[in-house]
C-alpha cells in the first residue's frame, strides 16, 4: 500500500509540476508575443492544474492526519444539508466544466452525528469521483433518508449519477480492498481510487457504513450511512 501510495504521488506530482514550469517557462520567455486571450488561457489551466493537485494533497494529509489521531475525532448532532450545499459551492468549477448539474435534495433537518472535517472531505471525494465518471450535461443528486437498523437510527446520504457505471467486480474491489488502480473518467480524467479509500475509513471511523449499487453504463448510487443519534451500542 505505502508502496502504491508513493508511486501514485511521485506520478500525480510530477506530471502537473511539469506542465507549470513547462507553461510558466513559455510566458516568461515569450511573454510579449502572446494576445491576451493566450495568456489567460494558460493562467486557466495552470489555475485548474493546482486546484487538483492541492486536493490531492489534503487528501492524503487529512488521511494521515487521521490515522494518527483517530482518537481526537469528535462527533457532534449536525445539521448536514447546508453543509453539503457548501461543497457543491467549492466544486461548482468542476462542474461546470463538465456542464453537469450537482442537485441538493436532502431532507430538510437531516441530522447525522459527524466530525465535520471528515465528514467534508468523505462528501467532496464522492461527488468528484461521481464528476469524474459522469457524462457532460448529466445530474448529480445528493439525497437523504431517515431508517432505524437493529434499534440503530441511521442518516442515510446517497449520491447518484447516470455515469458510466460499474459492473460487479468493479464494486467488490471499491468494497473489499485496500489497492490504488488507475482508472479514467469520460473525459480521460485520471482517478487512482485512493479517494474512495480514504472515504471509506473515515466513514468507519465515524461509526457508519458505505455500500455501491452500479449498472455499467447506466451510473452509480454511493450510500453513506451515518448514525443519526449517538448510540450505547
Amino acid at each position: 500500500m505505502k508502496d502504491n501510495l508513493i508511486s501514485v504521488l511521485a506520478h500525480d506530482l510530477r506530471n502537473p509540476l511539469g506542465h507549470f514550469m513547462q507553461m510558466t517557462n513559455f510566458l516568461v520567455e515569450d511573454f510579449s508575443s502572446f494576445e491576451r486571450e493566450e495568456i489567460l488561457s494558460h493562467l486557466i489551466g495552470i489555475n485548474e492544474s493546482s486546484k487538483n493537485t492541492y486536493d490531492l494533497l489534503e487528501n492524503i494529509l487529512n488521511w494521515q492526519l487521521t490515522r494518527k489521531n483517530s482518537n481526537h475525532i469528535i462527533l457532534r448532532s449536525e445539521d448536514i444539508k447546508p453543509q453539503v450545499d457548501v461543497i457543491i459551492t467549492q466544486l461548482n468549477y468542476l462542474a461546470i466544466a463538465k456542464n453537469i448539474k450537482i442537485v441538493n435534495g436532502m431532507n430538510e433537518d437531516s441530522y447525522a452525528m459527524v466530525d465535520k472535517k471528515l465528514f467534508h472531505t468523505i462528501i467532496r471525494n464522492l461527488v468528484v469521483n461521481s464528476i469524474k465518471f459522469s457524462y457532460s450535461g448529466g445530474e448529480i443528486i445528493i439525497s437523504s433518508q431517515e431508517l432505524t437498523v437493529n434499534d440503530i437510527n441511521y442518516l442515510k446520504v446517497s449520491i447518484t449519477d447516470k455515469g458510466i457505471g460499474m459492473d460487479e467486480n468493479q464494486i467488490h474491489e471499491i468494497l473489499g480492498g485496500n489497492e490504488i488502480k488507475i482508472n479514467y473518467g469520460t473525459e480521460r480524467e485520471k482517478g487512482t481510487g485512493l479517494g474512495l479509500i480514504i472515504c471509506k475509513e473515515f466513514i468507519e471511523l465515524l461509526g457508519g457504513e458505505f455500500n455501491i449499487e452500479s449498472t455499467k453504463g447506466q451510473g452509480s448510487t454511493v450510500y453513506v450511512m451515518l448514525k443519526s443519534e449517538k448510540n450505547d451500542n
